[in-house]
């Protein structure tokens, strides 16, 4: 059966063509197959759009209500038709469908078939319309209207049935009439702030609120909004305030499709002895002691520990290791920590700090584990911190072996990599990697271009090292202090040695650089390599000397002369992606290298 598979598969795209004309040959009774969608805007019967495109004032932002987003809310979508033309995934359901059922029962055990397996990987099955279905999409769609400002819309639905002759099933058009109305706007925006320390913070606050006067009512800026003032709020030190503290009461009594919107900032609750809520002012909580455990695990609780204070932070050490330094347990070394850690003793709470200490310890690639909790004391509003940092096995090694194919030339490679994280309990990367490459290739040299043919099976040879180290912190020249630690800089050193050794050329290539990398706030990244030596060595008895001034393209005749380049090589990245999220972004990198000038330069002064 399975040597019959090809063919059976042309037959499958063939029959396509004939049976995905009568799609609902299989269909039972009173089973329609939905074959389109269509939303139609009551306001404008000539436009299949439900709303055109709406710009709101106030901010330029424009605020896309277009059909195609409506139609995002429909539950039932027709089968997919490929091309646009057929619904191939359709045939090939019903087709597989039938012929597997038939040789399931031909067959004693109840094991997938071909065409079972088939029917599951491209066969899609019909959608039959749901009335449920149908009424639920027109919910959703209102429901989403309704949260743009579309306060009175209406939709309705009518369906087309295309029955057939013998009364079994048929097909179905479902029509979705959307009557919109007019868009509410927000009029004027009032605060009702019942907590004085809140109202004295935000009348004071420079950055712009993201609702302003004349903007449509839209319930996802208005979330944005409430999201805003309280990062805003925890970033002043108040711990405990959330979302459920801020309120949006909207009177459309204003007439004239408009909106006043009062923002309404609640006080706390709190509870008294005898368990009433009353509301109180929000408290205003400063960070006390921070604690670190940077070798966590769930035995590692019951190990004795002494503690150790080091740079306003204190650290868990365990006393069974003996340790003589004072600023380092034997994991890792407290500094590494310390300059990742954002929060402070004796400062206000920040949720901002807290996020960038998480980012920021995770971005260390040494800890498999992080978790930062607090413990509030509502008596003298201060949050004794807990930092528990499990960290990862620091050495790992790759071995990979794999053939190779190069336009017919047949060869074998191998590559070893010794990977050690923490190296010299800095937080420092470390890799370190062989590779090495045996090819049978046939190569021309000399002066008549003949081919040499190899006297053992591989000809060619080529070898390579590598040793590159990251470290978390800016170093010499460029002192740590001179760029925030928010930026996280890193520092990288890499070397690169390859040997290649051929029927026509033996050649060296080795690599030297030494450069830093920063990010400028979320978006931006500078990378800045003040050296980067590259040196490119022929042997002197390579056949291809003979050819090399026969070779017109410079790039490939520099390749095999003796080199060395003194480069510096600046890159900046900017990109405002948001992983996770569907939406467009945009994305720029630019590079600068001078390469040459360094030793030129050097040389014009030592002759001079």
């Amino acid at each position: 059966m399975f040597s019959r598979s090809p063919i059976f598969l042309a037959g499958i795209v063939l029959l396509s063509y004939v049976t995905g004309c009568n799609p609902t040959s299989k269909l039972g009774d009173n089973e329609y197959l939905l074959i389109k969608n269509k939303i139609i805007n009551t306001k404008d019967k000539n436009s299949n759009d439900a709303l055109t495109k709406i710009e709101q004032k106030g901010n330029d932002l424009i605020n896309k209500v277009s059909g195609q987003v409506i139609f995002d809310y429909i539950q039932q979508k027709p089968n997919t038709k490929m091309l646009g033309l057929f619904q191939f995934h359709l045939a090939v359901y019903n087709y597989t469908n039938r012929k597997g059922r038939k040789k399931k029962l031909e067959k004693e055990n109840n094991e997938d078939n071909i065409e079972e397996k088939i029917k599951k990987i491209v066969g899609e099955p019909p959608v039959i319309l749901d009335s449920f279905l149908t009424e639920k999409s027109k919910k959703q769609m209102g429901l989403y209207l309704y949260n743009k400002g579309y306060f009175k819309v209406k939709i309705q639905d009518s369906v087309i049935y295309k029955k057939k002759e013998n009364n079994k099933g048929g097909k179905a058009i479902v029509r979705y009439y959307i009557s919109s109305g007019n868009r509410y706007a927000i009029k004027q925006i009032d605060y009702d702030i019942r907590d004085s320390g809140i109202k004295s913070i935000l009348d004071q606050e420079t950055d712009g609120p993201l609702l302003l006067s004349g903007m449509y009512y839209d319930e996802e800026l208005l979330d944005n909004e409430r999201k805003r003032l309280v990062r805003k709020l925890k970033n002043e030190g108040f711990f405990y305030f959330n979302k459920k503290h801020i309120r949006y009461i909207a009177d459309t009594a204003l007439g004239n499709n408009s909106i006043g919107l009062t923002i309404q900032i609640d006080r706390a609750n709190s509870k008294t002895d005898t368990n009433s809520a009353k509301k109180a002012k929000h408290k205003k909580y400063t960070v006390n002691n921070i604690i670190i455990n940077t070798d966590f695990n769930q035995n590692s609780e019951k190990v004795a520990k002494d503690t150790i204070a080091f740079s306003g932070y204190l650290f868990l050490r365990s006393k069974n290791i003996e340790i003589k330094k004072q600023d380092r347990d034997h994991h890792i070394k407290y500094k590494a920590i310390t300059r990742k850690i954002f929060l402070k003793k004796g400062h206000l709470f920040r949720i901002e700090d807290l996020e960038n200490s998480h980012k920021h310890l995770s971005g260390l690639q040494i800890f498999k584990y992080t978790n930062i909790q607090f413990l509030p004391n509502d008596h003298d509003n201060k949050l004794n911190c807990m930092i528990k940092l499990s960290p990862v096995p620091r050495q790992s090694f790759l071995i990979e072996t794999e053939g190779t194919n190069s336009s017919g030339n047949l060869g074998i490679a191998e590559n070893f990599i010794y990977r050690s994280k923490n190296l010299i309990k800095g937080a420092e990367l470390f890799e370190f990697a062989i590779n090495g490459g045996l090819e049978a290739q046939n190569t021309f040299g000399g002066t008549k271009s003949e081919t040499i043919e190899p006297l053992d099976v591989f000809n060619t040879i080529e070898i390579g090292t590598s040793v590159k180290i990251n470290f978390p912190k800016l170093m010499f020249p460029i002192k740590e202090e001179m760029i925030p630690k928010r930026y996280n800089p890193r520092t990288a050193v890499s070397a690169a040695y390859n040997y290649q050794q051929r029927t026509d050329y033996i050649r060296t290539i080795a690599n030297l650089s030494f450069g830093y990398e920063w990010k400028e706030g979320k978006p931006k990244t500078h990378i800045l390599y003040p050296i980067d030596l590259s040196s490119v060595k022929l042997d002197k008895n390579s056949l291809i000397l003979d050819t090399i001034n026969f070779i017109s393209n410079d790039f490939i005749r520099n390749s095999f002369t003796d080199q060395l380049i003194t480069a510096i090589r600046y890159s900046f990245i900017y990109s405002d992606q948001k992983l996770n999220k569907k939406a467009n972004f945009n994305y720029f990198r630019g590079n600068l290298e001078i390469a040459g000038n360094m030793l030129r330069t050097a040389s014009k002064l030592s002759n001079a």
